[in-house]
């Protein structure tokens, strides 16, 4: 049939899969690949291409760090993360991860700082503190005041968003998955047999369906559980207007920072913006400003490019700090996904059902995790797999949430009991 990819079929109405993946981004895509390298028949549907334009999982580049102002409990679920993507390069035979440093730049005493250097001093992450001179060799793209610090991490990378959910997809459908592309669901229906997943020609039958919809768990009934809102976020490239080390451009000369200016994120009054190199010919890619969308016109909200209203925050912040980027941009685009109110991720069972899981609310920082996020959600879809204390921390049902205020600390999301997997 056109649009489905190679892998084990699903041949009748009542013939019922292990797993059910609706949404291939990045989350989706990886979530996958987990399940197939555990031996679960699994089919993953989405509504686009795999690596398409529409959500949160594309725009050339997507930064993977170590330093966590979000809590304690990012830094090891990265570490797993970067390993599987090494993985996924090694069984893909793709290139997704580019070596990079990251800075983050702010007032010493700021709350952005202040976090990342806590979470850091927690968790064992090195980092250098530079302050002055020593900081401004660090980032000789950015403007610095006289109470900034920058912590630098070394090993970082920038991640090729298209290519690794391509690259997911296609591993997870040479191990047996299927994938089933331009297909809109339906209805999901939890019933006494299993999860019912309806689509405009077919019906499929899961013992579990995986909810990786990005943005889209900011409508129909995933709002109604989760409450992720969703926001359309703005990103513009820039051009250097200078050689990496701060000399003119010469006539005709071809400037790329590449590996060489650190990615950055800054953070300016209650603001953040953030800044990876130039990896790919586009230019600098700098981003930051982002408004929320109304879940009923989440379709129309986000087609097409950005508005000039849209991108002045962006340009503003370039002309003001980042002084070695000439300010008019190159290009511009927009990415949706859902944001939490606390900043955490939204992995976990469903309320009321075991059969639900959901994976989403990835609040912009989801590409550093997304692969060992996908082994979380496949553990939880395992009916031998581990209980929901193992892997479920940041569960969608905890009633602290929905009344939490905005993070302003961190403090890892508590661990529910232990649940049976039915």
């Amino acid at each position: 049939m056109p649009g489905d990819r190679p892998g084990a079929g699903v041949d009748r109405a009542d013939d019922v899969v292990d797993v059910v993946v609706v949404g291939l981004g990045v989350a989706g895509a990886t979530t996958l690949w987990a399940l197939a390298r555990a031996g679960l028949r699994a089919v993953g549907v989405e509504q686009h291409e795999p690596g398409h334009v529409h959500g949160g999982s594309h725009g050339g580049t997507r930064l993977f760090r170590r330093l966590h102002w979000e809590g304690a409990h990012y830094p090891a679920l990265a570490d797993r993360s970067l390993a599987r993507y090494r993985e996924l390069e090694a069984e893909s035979g793709t290139t997704l991860l580019t070596p990079c440093a990251h800075a983050v730049v702010g007032p010493g005493d700021g709350p952005l700082v202040g976090r990342t250097r806590a979470v850091a001093q927690r968790c064992g992450t090195s980092v250098q503190v530079l302050r002055s001179r020593a900081a401004a060799r660090a980032v000789p793209h950015l403007a610095l005041r006289t109470d900034d610090t920058v912590l630098l991490d070394r090993a970082a990378a920038v991640v090729r968003p298209e290519a690794t959910v391509r690259a997911a997809v296609a591993c997870a459908a040479e191990r047996g998955a299927q994938v089933l592309v331009g297909r809109v669901v339906r209805e999901v229906r939890d019933g006494a047999d299993g999860v019912v997943v309806v689509l405009d020609d077919r019906v499929l039958r899961a013992r579990r369906v995986v909810l990786a919809t990005g943005a889209w768990l900011a409508t129909g009934e995933a709002a109604r559980v989760v409450g992720a809102p969703a926001r359309r976020v703005v990103q513009a490239w820039f051009r250097p207007v200078g050689r990496v080390d701060g000399a003119p451009a010469r006539a005709g000369e071809q400037v790329r920072p590449g590996g060489a200016w650190p990615a950055f994120v800054r953070q300016v009054g209650a603001d953040r913006f953030w800044g990876l190199p130039d990896v790919d010919g586009r230019g600098v890619k700098v981003g930051g400003s982002s408004r929320l969308l109304d879940p009923d016109r989440l379709g129309a909200g986000r087609a097409g490019p950005p508005s000039p209203d849209e991108t002045r925050p962006v340009v503003d912040f370039v002309s003001t700090w980042v002084p070695a980027l000439a300010p008019e941009p190159v290009a511009a685009s927009a990415c949706v996904d859902a944001y939490t109110s606390d900043g955490d991720f939204l992995v976990g069972r469903v309320p009321g059902t075991l059969r639900l899981v959901v994976c989403g609310g990835f609040s912009g920082h989801g590409f550093t995790h997304a692969a060992a996020v996908g082994d979380l959600v496949a553990a939880l879809c395992h009916p031998t797999g581990p209980s929901a204390s193992d892997v479920e921390l940041l569960r969608p049902h905890d009633p602290a949430r929905t009344a939490r205020t905005p993070r302003t600390d961190h403090v890892p999301v508590q661990r529910p009991a232990p649940a049976t997997t039915p």
